[in-house]
């Protein structure tokens, strides 16, 4: 596993990854809509371990790498 992620990119998907898990979980407006809830949890999720591990498999299939070499 091969890191891909740089370090612009990760603080952009830490940043996005908080606010979505902020929506997503303590959100009062986000609980009317359990199913948008769930997905934007998924996305947060998503967004934190990628950045977490400096690893994106999107990125890796794609052949794409943000990180310096």
């Amino acid at each position: 596993m091969n890191k891909n992620v740089g370090q612009v990119d990760r603080i952009i998907r830490i940043t996005t990854g908080v606010v979505c898990a902020y929506i997503a979980l303590l959100n009062p407006f986000a609980f009317t809509n359990t199913i948008l809830s769930v997905v934007v949890g998924v996305f947060a999720a998503i967004n934190l371990l990628t950045a977490l591990f400096s690893f994106c498999p999107m990125y890796q299939m794609s052949g794409i790498s943000t990180r310096k070499k």
